[in-house]
């Protein structure tokens, strides 16, 4: 238990200096090491490059998608967050219910040149109905990635990740579970009990990546930027 307190206090005292990337990194490492959960392990080229916000990044200029109008378009790309279902069950307060959901983001090459979009570059964000902060934490689970994971979309078509998740009771606070597959759990806690608006933000800052499956080969054409989609609207409901 000292030993815990110790590096709490340690670690806390660190992200009252560094900037706010850093920060964030360290709270997922401090929340890994206390849950017991996680374990670290070397990343490859390609986690490295999607896991990190780009560095000196310009201002992006974004407007409504001219072909669907609940997309956001950069440079001819449309990009927007698709819930399926906007009304989610509130479950039961218990330790293994839970109600099963989907959200992903769909992006449409209205360009004249193809590029490649991976679905490591998807990162959550949510606003709760009163306007709260909400705490996003990441359990990391590093693997390695296939071809497949990082699809080359030719102009005039789209591509959707979609992700599955859930939301469940944890410490008596209702939280939503977002699943990526090969990189780990996305926790956002609390949510609000009524209404809350989720979107993706998706980033991207390399134009190559290391691809270890089916063999070890390295892929390029990759878009590159930072463009927030706009928010979902989604309610909660009790049994």
């Amino acid at each position: 238990m000292f030993k815990s307190s110790r590096a709490f206090s340690i670690v806390r005292a660190l992200l009252q200096r560094w900037h706010r990337p850093k920060r964030f990194f360290l709270s997922l490492l401090l929340a890994s090491s206390v849950s017991g959960v996680i374990v670290f392990s070397h990343a490859s080229q390609s986690w490295a490059a999607f896991s990190q916000e780009p560095a000196n990044e310009p201002e992006i200029v974004t407007s409504v998608c001219s072909t669907n109008s609940q997309a956001v378009e950069v440079e001819g790309i449309c990009f927007e967050t698709i819930v399926p279902q906007t009304t989610w069950r509130i479950p039961e307060n218990e330790p293994d219910a839970s109600t099963p959901i989907e959200l992903g983001m769909k992006i449409t090459n209205n360009s004249s040149t193809p590029y490649r979009f991976t679905r490591f570059a998807l990162s959550a964000d949510l606003m709760r109905l009163d306007r709260q902060a909400v705490e996003i934490g990441t359990l990391v689970n590093l693997g390695k990635d296939w071809d497949t994971d990082h699809p080359l979309v030719e102009p005039g078509n789209s591509e959707t990740f979609l992700l599955e998740g859930e939301i469940r009771w944890q410490s008596n606070q209702l939280t939503l579970w977002v699943h990526r597959r090969g990189f780990g759990t996305t926790i956002i806690n609390p949510i609000h009990q009524r209404q809350n608006y989720f979107r993706f933000i998706y980033i991207n800052d390399t134009s190559e990546a290391v691809v270890w499956k089916p063999q070890r080969h390295c892929l390029g054409g990759f878009w590159t930027g930072k463009v927030p989609a706009q928010f979902i609207a989604i309610k909660l409901v009790n049994n």
